[in-house]
């Protein structure tokens, strides 16, 4: 690779801001303040009581580093000083919150400066190995008027991590739609029992209009604003919205649309509304936006958001339609493999978009699109396809109260599995690389940031897809005073549908253990993949970090897991004196940022099958940033609509009330249409 990145003073700030301190409040405001901004952040724990802490770190400057980028960031357990800050929390492919460490004693920390500026670090331990090397802006024990007044701004938006779920927001959203879906349902059950033919259904219009303007209208606008507009909404932009889209909203009600069509439409609709208004008084902002540009995106977004929704339904519909006609092998074997599929559909959909609409049309396309746009369409790829997998086990459960869903319910978590931890994908290249060659191995399975930001958000959306289910259960024994195990009105419809329900919830948890905890190894990157990858640090596909290296010319084209600045110990870097020795005018070179052997048995499967050596992952995957509540509720309130009109569609609307004794026959037109009074 030779396409370097360019680096000055504020590239530097973008990648990283490094603050090396005791910990004091200045500090703190200060990384809270590059928090807010977006921006990643790497704390330095001193001891102010270590008389000695001071000596070992030490400043030094070397004009041959100018122009160079190191990215190696620490494998520490975060310091209470940082979690204070945000939650840190790490994957093997990802990881959340800032990066921090303590310097402990007999260890020394090495400040390199160039062009008169502090730009690198690097951690030495105790033998003198290189621990941790990171680049970026540093900030040497800030004062309170310093951390007040620096600039903490990310200029580059593609320099901004991805927004991710948080455990805190999605525990308080599913407990407050779990409440309200058991509220909307008893008040559902209580008019539609009593409803008439030619009358008015105005609690479908009240009942959906909340659900849009106070849960999926708010995400779905300020996801609509930042694609088009660049700018999350404003209190102007979003009042007139939500008037906007809970008229739409309650009107699709009122014409007897399906409450999945009104939330999401109404939702669409407050948007669509408030980024117009928003688009126009901002135009002075972002003097080279083009709207053209935005509104391409704009639209792709909200196809990226909806989209998997039609898919799952589709595929919910086959399902059953194979259960119905006695064909239960076929249908087990294809609710988890169409479900992987069409996942992974939308998530190469999401990357080709985003590079093809947001990267390449910058700065026609601005703003934070990373913090919101990125994980909906990932969320919605994963948690559509989770509600499909479930209400297709949960309904064949209610239908015929047998236990053809075992099968299914097994083999999706096999596959679930394998395919977090990267194996199915690896497979797949495998036989792709030896069927048809690298190159189209590279364009369809290799793995990159899109596929492990996917398998990110998979750690918390696998549990939404429960809130319908058990909000149905809870209004149905709230309404009719029921909690027998049998009969028109049981809460969770069967005994086998309760086992259903029970018995995927302890796969899903199960599942999250053994791939948080990896109890099995990560699959292993091929040295193809490598090689296809992009050498700038603000590529969103880019899988791994790119650094910038002075190295001898003849270095650049060596095996990638060989080169000479990696020795075979702990070291995962040059030291000083090989870095200023390559003289005069060393070449600066974007290599991946590529660290040292392991020797776990993990590493020695990867090892085994080509990877050599740990790798850093690239910079969109690295600082993860937590949505807002807002964001997070909304996201989860639009999974659950769908999953709501899922369960319409295979078990009946009227059935899932306790208005019919027996569930309907298929009926795919009910997701989009419910007749007043709802036909049994």
């Amino acid at each position: 690779m030779t396409n370097l990145l360019a680096l000055n003073r504020q590239s530097y700030r973008d990648h990283c801001l490094i603050v090396i301190g005791p910990g004091t409040l200045a500090e703190e405001v200060l990384a809270k303040r590059r928090l807010n901004a977006g921006g990643r952040l790497l704390h330095v724990l001193t001891d102010q009581n270590d008389q000695n802490s001071e000596e070992r770190v030490v400043v030094k400057a070397f004009q041959d580093l100018e122009g160079c980028f190191f990215w190696q960031p620490p494998k520490r357990k975060s310091t209470a000083f940082a979690q204070r800050l945000r939650r840190a929390f790490r994957t093997h492919w990802s990881s959340t919150g800032p990066d921090s460490f303590e310097l402990k004693p007999k260890e020394t920390l090495e400040i390199l400066m160039t062009g008169g500026r502090m730009h690198h670090i690097r951690l030495f331990d105790a033998k003198g190995c290189i621990e941790a090397e990171m680049s970026g802006e540093i900030v040497l024990k800030p004062d309170m008027q310093l951390a007040q007044d620096f600039d903490v701004q990310v200029m580059n938006p593609d320099l901004k991590s991805c927004g991710t779920f948080s455990l805190r927001w999605m525990i308080l959203s599913i407990l407050l739609l779990l409440l309200w879906h058991t509220l909307r349902q008893v008040v559902s059950i209580h008019f539609e029992l009593h409803a008439e033919t030619g009358d008015f259904p105005w609690w479908r219009a009240l009942l959906t209009g909340i659900n849009s303007a106070v849960f999926c209208g708010v995400g779905l606008g300020e996801c609509v604003s930042l694609s088009f507009a660049g700018l999350p909404p404003t209190y102007l932009s979003h009042c007139v919205g939500i008037f906007a889209g809970t008229l739409v909203c309650s009107g699709l009600s009122a014409l007897h649309a399906a409450d999945v069509v009104s939330s999401i439409v109404g939702g669409l609709v407050l948007g669509a509304v408030g980024s117009g208004i928003l688009y126009v008084r901002s135009g002075r902002t972002f003097p080279e936006r083009r709207w053209p540009s935005c509104l391409a995106f704009a639209l792709a977004n909200i196809t990226g958001t909806a989209g998997p929704g039609l898919l799952a339904s589709v595929i919910i519909w086959t399902y059953t339609f194979l259960l119905d006609t006695g064909l239960n092998s076929a249908a087990t074997l294809f609710l988890p493999i169409a479900t992987a599929l069409s996942e992974t559909l939308c998530v190469f959909y999401a990357k080709t978009i985003y590079s093809a609409l947001v990267v390449a049309k910058r700065p026609a396309v601005p703003g934070d699109t990373a913090l919101v746009n990125m994980p909906w369409m990932l969320i919605a790829a994963h948690g559509c396809a989770e509600s499909a997998r479930m209400v297709g086990m949960f309904s064949s459960a209610v239908r015929d109260g047998e236990f053809t869903w075992v099968g299914a319910a097994c083999l999706t978590f096999m596959l679930n599995v394998l395919s977090r931890l990267g194996w199915l994908r690896w497979l797949a290249f495998q036989f792709l690389k030896r069927s048809f060659g690298v190159r189209t191995a590279r364009a369809i399975a290799a793995p990159t940031a899109w596929s492990k930001l996917h398998d990110e958000v998979k750690i918390y959306v696998g549990y939404i897809r429960y809130i319908i289910p058990l909000a149905l259960a809870a209004s149905r024994a709230i309404y009719y005073h029921d909690i027998s195990w049998d009969g028109p009105y049981m809460p969770i419809f069967s005994f086998s549908a309760g086992c259903a329900l029970l018995c995927i919830l302890l796969f899903e948890i199960l599942e999250d253990v053994v791939v948080i905890n990896e109890f099995l190894p990560v699959s292993p990157i091929p040295k193809e993949v490598l090689e296809s990858q992009p050498s700038r640090t603000d590529d969103p596909s880019s899988l791994v970090s790119v650094e910038v290296r002075p190295m001898k010319s003849d270095e650049a084209d060596e095996e990638l897991w060989q080169l000479e600045d990696f020795d075979a110990g702990t070291a995962t870097a040059m030291s000083v004196h090989k870095l200023t020795s390559i003289c005069p005018q060393p070449e600066m070179v974007a290599v991946h940022s590529i660290g040292s052997r392991r020797f776990s048995w993990h590493s020695r499967v990867r090892r085994a099958l080509g990877q050599e050596r740990a790798l850093c992952p690239s910079l969109v995957l690295h600082g993860l940033r937590e949505m807002s509540f807002v964001s997070q509720l909304s996201a989860i309130a639009c999974i659950s609509e769908f999953t709501l009109g899922f369960l319409h569609t295979v078990i009946g609307p009227g059935y899932a009330r306790g208005l019919c004794e027996t569930g309907n026959n298929l009926q795919p037109l009910s997701i989009l249409w419910l007749p007043v009074p709802i036909q049994c």
